[in-house]
């Protein structure tokens, strides 16, 4: 028996208490650090961070996974994390983007690599 179904876009792994991504799952390819696992319970594909970050995210398209673009749900995990965006702007010069909760950068400046300016 698997979780999937109770978990969204994406699953934090880096915690002691997380689901591991290991068990139960086979490693179909891999890119850089990351792999694509396919749940063998229920068929479900995830992208699993390997030697970085902590994130599984849900693969709705294992066919396209090397053009899937996760920037986006890694975004909104790090909104998601700090609870929302703030009032204001972003410090950054330039920037016209809502800071993160407790933070005067928005997460485009507070993880650089994140920012689509930056490739993995």
């Amino acid at each position: 028996m698997c979780q999937c179904d109770e978990f969204g876009d994406y699953v934090e792994i880096w915690y002691d208490e997380a689901p591991s991504f290991n068990a139960g799952f086979t490693t179909v390819a891999q890119r850089g650090h990351v792999e694509l696992r396919r749940c063998e319970a229920c068929g479900t594909y995830w992208q699993v961070d390997v030697d970085r970050g902590g994130l599984a995210i849900r693969i709705a398209d294992p066919d396209n996974w090397n053009e899937f673009e996760d920037r986006p749900i890694r975004l909104q995990q790090m909104i998601d994390r700090h609870g929302g965006v703030g009032e204001g702007r972003c410090v950054w010069a330039g920037c016209e983007r809502q800071p993160l909760k407790g933070m005067k950068f928005c997460p485009h400046h507070a993880y650089p690599m994140l920012s689509d300016k930056v490739n993995w």
